[in-house]
């Protein structure tokens, strides 16, 4: 069944007893007032990249953005059909690097510290809501570990040339957390690593955002 998550202080967001999907609201805003008022500080071969503040946060945020094209179409069928299937395997792969169930798949190519990762709970039927548990290593300072939830918010309502928009949200949570929802402690040896780590969370706002656009 659905279950709608609240969280704890660990997830850094203000409100009383927010929900994780008012978390994931809350950072698609954000979202959108960094793409109006941000200043750009560097661009990239393939990003732009921008720095402000959000809220009361006192940290400062990073903010990329890269976009992707899609070859444009004409009146052949067949165009429009390759177009569409390229569409679909661009937004496929997206979806597998922010929200994939085998999570260190992608983080093996990218991240040096990576060290391990867990899917720990599913917690929704439409699989828009996971538990994960990650490792890092950080020599020489101490391995961290970070427990936090992933959540997918979707809107496909047609709007300002949109047609779809996805939302990945990460909210930290505590052990504790853990326990009163699953049922289970969190099983740090779970690999058999009993390396001494430290710690870590996601402030707020922490997500990714998929935004396709039609083609004119």
């Amino acid at each position: 069944s659905t279950m709608t998550c609240i969280l704890d202080d660990k997830a850094k967001f203000g409100g009383t007893h927010p929900s994780i999907e008012e978390y994931a609201r809350a950072c698609s805003d954000a979202i959108d007032e960094a793409l109006k008022e941000w200043p750009i500080a560097e661009t990239t071969e393939n990003a732009k990249v921008s720095t402000g503040f959000v809220g009361d946060n006192e940290l400062l945020s990073t903010f990329w953005t890269q976009s992707f094209e899609v070859a444009g179409t004409d009146d052949d069928s067949n165009d429009n059909e390759d177009s569409s299937l390229e569409m679909e395997n661009l937004l496929s792969n997206l979806k597998d690097l922010f929200s994939s169930e085998d999570l260190g798949k992608h983080a093996k190519e990218w991240d040096a510290t990576f060290a391990g990762a867990s899917l720990l709970e599913k917690l929704s039927e439409k699989g828009d809501t996971i538990l994960v548990h990650w490792k890092f290593n950080a020599s020489p300072l101490v391995g961290r570990d970070m427990l936090y939830l992933i959540h997918r918010m979707t809107e496909e309502e047609e709007t300002d040339g949109r047609i779809l928009r996805l939302t990945y949200a990460y909210a930290s949570v505590s052990d504790d957390w853990v326990k009163s929802k699953t049922g289970k402690d969190v099983d740090y040896n779970s690999d058999n690593d009993d390396t001494k780590r430290v710690r870590a969370f996601n402030c707020y706002p922490s997500c990714d955002r998929i935004t396709v656009y039609k083609n004119d």
